[in-house]
Formats: C-alpha cells, sequence, structure tokens
C-alpha cells in the first residue's frame, strides 16, 4: 500500500474512533482460535511511527473519548495502548485490567495486559497469563476477577499457574 493511502486510511481510523467509537471493536473470546481481532492495535503503531502529529493529536483527545464513553471495554484497551506506546506500562497495565473488566473474556486484553506486565516489571504475573490462558480466562468468565486490581490478579494468576502445575 502506498504512503499516501496508508496515511489517508489513517486518518479515516481517527476520524471514526473520534466519531463512532468501537463499531471496528470485537471480541477475541478463546473459542474463536483467532490470533487477534482488535485492529487498533495494528492502526495505533503504523500511526504512532508514520504520523507522530497524529498520534499526539489522539493522545490529547484521549480523555475526552474515555469520558464520552466511560467504562466501555474498547476506549479503556485503546488508553491502554496509548500508554504502553507512551512506555508507561504501568498506566498500560491499569487501563488494560479495566478493559478486562469491561469484557474479562477477550483474549486480545489478556495478551496485552500481559506484555504490557512483562514491561512494568511484573514477569511472574505476565508468564502466568501467557502460559496459561485458557485456566485464566476459564477461571475469569465462571468466578469473576478478584478485585484488588493488579496486586488481586497477580494472586490469582499464581492459585491458577500453581493448580495448573498439578494437573499436568
Amino acid at each position: 500500500m502506498p504512503m499516501a493511502e496508508e496515511k489517508r486510511n489513517m486518518r479515516y481510523f481517527l476520524q471514526g474512533l473520534m466519531r463512532q467509537g468501537a463499531s471496528w471493536h470485537e471480541t477475541n473470546a478463546l473459542d474463536d482460535y483467532t490470533k487477534r481481532k482488535d485492529l487498533c492495535f495494528d492502526f495505533l503503531i503504523r500511526l504512532y511511527f508514520r504520523d507522530a502529529k497524529e498520534f499526539s493529536l489522539l493522545r490529547r483527545h484521549l480523555p475526552v473519548l474515555l469520558k464520552r464513553n466511560r467504562g466501555e471495554e474498547w476506549v479503556l484497551a485503546c488508553a491502554g495502548y496509548v500508554a504502553y506506546l507512551g512506555q508507561d506500562y504501568e498506566a498500560a497495565c491499569r487501563w488494560f485490567l479495566k478493559a478486562i473488566e469491561a469484557n474479562p473474556v477477550n483474549l486480545d486484553n489478556w495478551m496485552d495486559l500481559a506484555f504490557a506486565l512483562r514491561h512494568a516489571g511484573d514477569a511472574e504475573t505476565s508468564t502466568g497469563i501467557l502460559f496459561n490462558f485458557d485456566y485464566v480466562l476459564y477461571y475469569a468468565r465462571t468466578f469473576g476477577l478478584p478485585g484488588r486490581g493488579l496486586a488481586g490478579l497477580s494472586a490469582f494468576v499464581r492459585k491458577i499457574v500453581r493448580a495448573s502445575e498439578k494437573k499436568r
């Protein structure tokens, strides 16, 4: 795709994001057997590397999007991506956890949280999620998330890892 066309597509994506929100966002459930359904991160990466001015505009507009779409999974994940790309991994972890709380069965959010946790220095929880995501999603869907933020999530994942190791 030529650079001008790609830049035009990114502009349309941003305008759509700011106007209509989540119409492009899909849940990637474990049962779907799909690598990734959420295309927002791919667009944001291109924007981040190819048009810093537009990415900066999105970053400045993000509080408006968050307020307008309060508690919606797609905007929480978008805030996580923006924080991740800005290398604020602790903020990315908080946003991805909020996205997971809004929709605990979306595998994309769990994977994004795992990578943000790894960069934030929590390799144990990150590895626990990455290598036991099927158990983590099952227990989160069945019993709900434990609460208490990232500390509660880390304890939750450690329990699941220990239980899965006993079964093997």
